[in-house]
């Protein structure tokens, strides 16, 4: 696989779209940011490099802690606080968490919660019968499924309500910055093994952590080194060696959780990547993720006549009377057009 790397250069090749915010990874925080921009009434594109919305988010439980929420208050929790919340992570990580990250989570969570459910109906419940380790209080939410899919599935949908548009099957490799270090887009490649480019005001690495690089983890991690990998395919780093490239410095990264709940799957433990079907080799702890239809490219909005949404009509045709698409817009309807043509069966 292409490795992650810079392109210096003035601009992109004539003829890329732009969006006005780029977001590398569609998992939980992805999503989350495309739902927020949408509220803000800024356009987004993530672009995944799974069949389907997933990532490490949908291997997990789901569960999300925070503190001073609606959903808290409702169940009697009343005497939490973002500060409590902080106190108790501390605690737990022998005062080794680094204070202002652990400020910034614990202020910004619960607000966040309480708008992804009263504005976006996320259907939230506070997990009882037992406290979460290390938490004093009762603050771990869920949806009613209880499942790290179920979450990702309500914030895609959520997420496509306030109108990003979601490319699947697309890997980024190149990130494309002027010669003062100035992101200007990005370079991924699409479903039919060709490369495209996509122009961006601004650009979120959302595309999560390093476990499944060896070489990162013996380097960053050397206490990890050897530990059997079971998390998603995409920990391969590339925000850590984007920002390598670029003159960024490293910091925070010596935390990991380790899980006895995993297991050999046919006599092997290997890294898991997501199959088309949502399926993950080697995972033992649940049954595989649900399939889902081939309409990967959620374009959502008004006039946005994208996959999914029951239009007999299709705006690349562009019908006398009906406004042209736009240069973005043409660009992710001909890598939808390639997605589907990417499932279709060989012909004998």
């Amino acid at each position: 696989m292409t490795q992650p790397s810079v392109v210096r250069a003035a601009c992109l090749p004539a003829g890329t779209p732009e969006v006005a915010v780029a977001i590398v990874g569609a998992g939980a925080c992805g999503l989350t940011a495309a739902v927020m921009l949408g509220d803000a009434g800024i356009d987004c594109v993530l672009l995944e490099r799974d069949a389907r919305a997933q990532g490490s988010s949908a291997l997990s439980s789901g569960f999300i802690p925070a503190a001073g929420t609606a959903v808290q208050r409702a169940a009697g929790v009343i005497d939490d606080s973002p500060g409590r919340f902080a106190a108790d992570i501390q605690a737990k990580a022998g005062g080794s968490a680094a204070p202002p990250l652990v400020a910034a989570y614990t202020q910004a969570i619960g607000p966040a919660m309480d708008v992804q459910q009263q504005r976006h109906g996320l259907g939230f419940e506070l997990l009882d019968g037992f406290l979460y380790p290390g938490h004093g209080l009762r603050r771990m939410h869920a949806l009613p499924q209880r499942s790290g899919a179920a979450l990702v599935a309500a914030l895609e949908a959520a997420a496509s309500r306030a109108g990003a548009m979601l490319v699947t099957k697309a890997l980024v490799r190149k990130l494309w910055c002027d010669p003062q270090g100035r992101v200007l887009g990005l370079g991924y490649r699409r479903p039919d093994g060709s490369t495209d480019t996509l122009a961006c005001r601004a650009l979120l690495l959302a595309c999560n952590g390093f476990g499944g690089n060896a070489d990162m983890v013996r380097s960053l991690l050397p206490e990890m080194r050897g530990a059997i990998f079971a998390g998603h395919a995409g920990n391969d780093g590339s925000a850590i060696a984007w920002g390598r490239a670029l003159g960024a410095g490293l910091a925070d990264l010596g935390g990991y959780q380790g899980h006895g709940a995993w297991g050999r799957a046919a006599g092997r433990a290997d890294h898991l990547g997501a199959d088309d079907a949502g399926r993950h080799p080697g995972q033992c702890a649940g049954p595989p993720l649900p399939r889902r239809d081939a309409g990967l490219l959620r374009g959502v909005g008004a006039g946005a006549g994208t996959a999914g949404r029951g239009h007999r009509r299709s705006d690349a045709a562009n019908p006398a009377g009906e406004p042209a698409m736009s240069p973005l817009k043409q660009r992710l309807a001909e890598h939808r057009v390639l997605l589907a043509a990417a499932t279709w069966p060989a012909r004998r």
